[in-house]
């Protein structure tokens, strides 16, 4: 969760004009976090970095869910976009004289500055890995991913750790501050 303070320091609008310069700041850097979804990237902060290809963490997820693998799993974009939640999760609050914006989901900070996970990986979805492994080599060859995923179908290895890496969706950046700025300025002049 990224805390918005730039507007108590340098704005420092009061009352009724303070919290609404507050929500209006916090409905603009909420809509910015998700336009990097669909960007794959926050303007300012550079492109993210595209999914794995294949991306493990996604099959194993899939085969613990079900019996088959989606198609997205072979593609490199868009990344951050599996299930949507993350994007819609994102928020904004007013506390105070200060906005916070970000998202409750669990990996928001992991998706935000990059981590290690280690995922488990039960038996029955080594099992069910076990059964497709055939189509993967026909469409991986003896990759080094292909090999990966047949060690995990083996079930001689329990987990699988991945390293991410951050993908920022929750910034202010130069452009921002510039509009942070008339927001406030339009708030005090009682714009909306």
């Amino acid at each position: 969760m990224t805390t918005v303070r730039e507007l108590e320091r340098r704005f420092s609008p009061r009352g009724e004009v303070q919290r609404l310069a507050l929500d209006r700041a916090g409905r603009y850097l909420v809509a910015k976090a998700r336009e990097a979804f669909s960007r794959q990237g926050r303007d300012g902060k550079g492109a993210w970095y595209p999914r794995a290809v294949p991306n493990v963490a996604g099959i194993l997820s899939d085969l613990e869910r079900g019996s088959s693998i989606a198609e997205r799993r072979f593609e490199a974009r868009p990344a951050g976009m599996d299930t949507g939640r993350l994007r819609a999760a994102c928020f904004y609050e007013v506390r105070g004289d200060y906005v916070v914006v970000g998202s409750k989901v669990p990996y928001a900070k992991k998706f935000q500055d990059g981590g290690t996970t280690t995922i488990p990986v039960p038996k029955s979805t080594a099992a069910k890995l076990k059964k497709l492994l055939p189509a993967l080599r026909q469409r991986l060859g003896t990759t080094p991913s292909f090999r990966r995923l047949a060690r995990l179908a083996g079930g001689k290895v329990s987990s699988f750790t991945v390293k991410t890496q951050g993908r920022t969706f929750v910034a202010i950046t130069e452009a921002d501050r510039a509009e942070l700025k008339k927001i406030v300025r339009a708030a005090a002049r009682g714009k909306a």
